[in-house]
């Protein structure tokens, strides 16, 4: 997949060069495991759908666990399941709550599509899928911020 531009024009101030390198050296992996989490048929909506809406949600613990979050768990509801997790290694810093769904809409009228809504396809530089952008790719992505971080500055920003 093409790399979009602006992945390497942030200025230096809100991410360092050791940051955006390291985004960078991850980035094939890092779409390859957003394309993992779009193929899973999370129609929350469809009861034939409970087990995929539950493998997501296992899924985005179990990243958000490699992130370096911690006590990543999938919570048992009346309805389908949620996903909490927490860093609360910095008790003085302020609390920043960050929420998302990992649910998505039918893809019917089936007709429609130009690819399997369940098979992403990269088109263009762009990612087409069902629930890419409505919630799954702005959950990876809040999930990716996490790990460089962590991993360039091995905890001088609170992460470790």
């Amino acid at each position: 997949m093409t790399r979009p531009a602006e992945a390497s024009t942030a200025p230096a101030s809100l991410a360092p060069a050791e940051v955006i390198a390291d985004l960078e050296a991850r980035y094939d992996d890092d779409v390859d495991a957003l394309l993992t989490f779009v193929r899973i048929p999370s129609v929350s909506t469809d009861p034939s759908h409970a087990a995929d809406v539950r493998a997501a949600a296992e899924h985005l613990a179990e990243r958000l666990t490699v992130a370096g979050l911690d006590d990543a768990e999938v919570l048992e509801t009346d309805g389908h399941p949620l996903v909490s997790a927490a860093w609360r290694r910095a008790p003085d810093a302020p609390t920043v709550l960050v929420y998302g769904h990992y649910d998505v809409q039918p893809p019917e009228p089936l007709a429609r599509w130009t690819t399997p809504p369940f098979e992403p396809s990269v088109r263009d530089g762009r990612i087409y899928a069902r629930g890419v952008s409505d919630d799954k790719a702005p959950l990876h992505r809040h999930r990716r911020r996490i790990l460089p971080a962590r991993t360039v500055r091995g905890g001088s920003h609170g992460l470790a």
